[in-house]
């Protein structure tokens, strides 16, 4: 038998809160979606950690992948993993995701947008690193316009300054 894949998958979110009110819908009590990881095969065995900006990891587990899921609507796609062993505080968070999934279910859906921007039709080219790229499918893709956050001079000072920390404890960590 071949040794698991590890993967460790980063999540652009500082707290474990702000990544389960963005991505709790990939949870259940049996299986996650990695978001992004449509490259893995069906039937292979993988360890994986989700990390977040603030570098904790509130899941570590291992995991079969089950089968490819498609983007859906705003949802990314991904691979679908049916879990096979986990620590006692990935159980928890698992537990805590499914939890909020019902209720988020239980509410109303969120109004519409005030004013619907312009789509813009793009092809998809996304495919894994270092791979050709695929040939032109047909299918194409809705991007909408985004509006800044209103604090965005706020946040992308905490990134400026996350930036720099990080490559200081790298250059410390190579120095040492």
């Amino acid at each position: 038998m071949s040794e698991p894949a590890s993967l460790r998958l980063v999540r652009p979110y500082a707290t474990v809160d702000e990544y389960l009110d963005a991505e709790a819908w990939t949870i259940d009590s049996k299986s996650m979606v990695l978001i992004g990881r449509d490259e893995l095969e069906p039937g292979a065995v993988v360890r994986f950690e989700i990390v977040l900006d603030s570098g904790e990891k509130p899941i570590r587990a291992e995991a079969v992948v089950h089968k490819l899921v498609s983007a859906r609507g705003a949802r990314p796609g991904g691979a679908r993993v049916k879990f096979r062993r986990m620590g006692a505080a990935t159980k928890a968070m698992i537990d805590r995701a499914t939890e909020l999934r019902k209720t988020q279910k239980s509410l109303p859906p969120p109004p519409p947008p005030a004013s619907e921007p312009e789509p813009v039709s793009v092809e998809s080219s996304v495919g894994p690193r270092g791979a050709e790229p695929p040939e032109p499918s047909g299918v194409r893709h809705v991007i909408r316009a985004v509006e800044p956050p209103g604090n965005r001079d706020e946040l992308l000072g905490r990134l400026r300054k996350r930036a720099e920390s990080l490559a200081a404890r790298d250059a410390a960590s190579e120095s040492a």
